[in-house]
């Protein structure tokens, strides 16, 4: 990669995430006839800018993505119907990356995990 060595990959459902040594974040995935997360995902590792960010951690559940910045921001994308991103439940699906809005009280998320359906995040 063109940042450093791969130094973390996340899969699920019909997605894959990479985070290099350089703090960059790549996506790729998606099947023939469904409907992306994200419009410019293809079948090989593309880079993701999110306002500019590098990121720390990164989680692929079945149809989201959970992803950590060096600021300690959470940012989402995807299916959220079950409550997954964070976020308020009528969203349902996120087609572009959302900050997630957190009261911590002077804690920090330091990683961030995704299941099936659900996410966890790690609080120091």
């Amino acid at each position: 990669m063109p940042t450093g060595k791969v130094r973390k990959i996340a899969s699920g459902g019909y997605y894959t995430a990479a985070l290099t040594t350089g703090n960059d974040l790549y996506l790729w995935g998606g099947r023939p006839g469904q409907t992306k997360i994200l419009d410019e995902l293809e079948d090989y590792p593309m880079p993701v800018d999110v306002d500019g960010n590098d990121w720390v951690d990164v989680a692929v559940g079945q149809d989201h993505i959970v992803a950590l910045s060096t600021e300690g921001d959470v940012w989402v994308v995807g299916e959220g119907g079950n409550g997954q991103l964070g976020l308020a439940k009528d969203i349902t699906m996120l087609r572009e990356w959302r900050k997630v809005e957190l009261d911590l009280d002077g804690m920090k998320v330091s990683r961030v995990y995704a299941g099936y359906k659900n996410s966890l995040l790690i609080i120091e």
